[in-house]
């Protein structure tokens, strides 16, 4: 959304904002399928997270649920780990993306959102050294 005008950026947050309203009705409706809790979380990981870190305390907290339901599916793991990157807890991050390559270490997706997750904390770290 970095290099969207005002104009296109409220359109996109209003389109988030009702994706992320669906998924709330259909977590209300379905309250024991892991699937609209993964998907918000995603969206919201992978979006207005960052900046909304209220929303990424719900997204990690549907997450975690979404995975007690469904646990060792290393595309919810990723999922989590995305969202604790969003929040800028870089530890956990790693530790959670860590365990979904350990599930599923031919996916390159997830391997390469491990590094990029390892170099948010090593440059964290470095800061507070």
């Amino acid at each position: 959304m970095t290099n969207q005008d005002d104009q296109r950026r409220k359109q996109t947050l209003a389109l988030i904002r009702q994706a992320m309203d669906q998924f709330r009705n259909e977590i209300a409706a379905q309250p024991d399928s892991a699937n609209p809790l993964n998907q918000f979380a995603w969206l919201v990981g992978n979006t207005v997270g960052e900046t909304d870190t209220e929303l990424a305390d719900q997204a990690i907290k549907y997450s975690h649920r979404s995975l007690e339901i469904r646990p060792g599916s290393a595309g919810y793991l990723d999922t989590l780990g995305r969202c604790y990157y969003a929040r800028g807890d870089y530890k956990n991050a790693v530790k959670i993306q860590s365990d979904a390559v350990k599930l599923d270490p031919h996916s390159g997706l997830i391997r390469r959102q491990l590094e990029m997750f390892q170099a948010a904390l090593d440059k964290s770290e470095q800061k507070s050294s």
